[in-house]
């Protein structure tokens, strides 16, 4: 129709790309996938690794750089591990403190507060996060989100990858804890690109809605 076609290719710059299908894992599900023993010793670790990464949303890069040194406590006398992420340490030098639950204190425990002897290389990790997955039981389902080779629609164990457990974490917490406070455990200084991370394929939860019914009698009217 036209020969001058410039204005199309500033239109698809202009059109944001469609985000990513996610695959996340509940809380209840870390739970579980933690009680399991695998015999394999490396599948083991792996999990265990898996589980600080939901449980305190790391990238791999931090993860790796991981410093037991960098844990004190807080005010209150709770445990915080304090980090500046790799990935904006030349950029911003944005500082990141986040609580360390009572699972993850339990696994470096575990390694004597020395992750890094079971640390594998990132594409290992990934590998055996998925046998894992698979093996666990607990994510066989399958998902509509497709090989990119085969088209063909991929079970929910082989969408995982080391950076799902940090989509898992800003899922987990999005609903409950106040966005400022989220950022700050996330390192994000966007609200938008913190978005991105969540898994909007979760169930709709409703509960927050019912401010909005009647009350009577202490009892919500539907």
């Amino acid at each position: 129709i036209t020969e001058n076609s410039t204005f199309l290719e500033d239109t698809k710059k202009r059109i944001p790309p469609k985000p990513p299908k996610k695959s996340t894992l509940t809380i209840e599900e870390i739970h579980k996938l933690y009680d399991i023993n695998f015999d394999d010793k490396l599948l083991n670790n792996t999990k265990d690794l898996f589980i600080m990464i939901c449980f305190l949303g790391l990238r791999w890069s931090d993860l790796v750089s991981f410093d037991v040194r960098m844990i004190s406590k807080n005010q209150n006398g709770e445990l915080i591990y304090t980090y500046i992420p790799i990935k904006t340490e030349d950029q911003s030098d944005i500082e990141v403190v986040v609580p360390i639950c009572e699972i993850v204190w339990e696994i470096l425990n575990k390694y004597n507060m020395d992750i890094k002897k079971i640390l594998p290389n990132n594409s290992d990790f990934n590998s055996r996060l998925r046998t894992i997955c698979k093996e666990s039981g607990l994510f066989n389902d399958i998902t509509t989100k497709k090989d990119k080779n085969t088209n063909k629609k991929l079970f929910r164990h082989e969408c995982f990858t080391c950076h799902k457990g940090r989509d898992t974490f800003i899922t987990n917490l999005v609903d409950t804890t106040p966005i400022k406070i989220l950022m700050g455990y996330s390192g994000h200084t966007k609200t938008s690109t913190l978005m991105k991370y969540v898994d909007k394929s979760r169930n709709v939860e409703t509960k927050y809605i019912k401010i909005f019914d009647k009350q009577k009698n202490n009892t919500i009217l539907w």
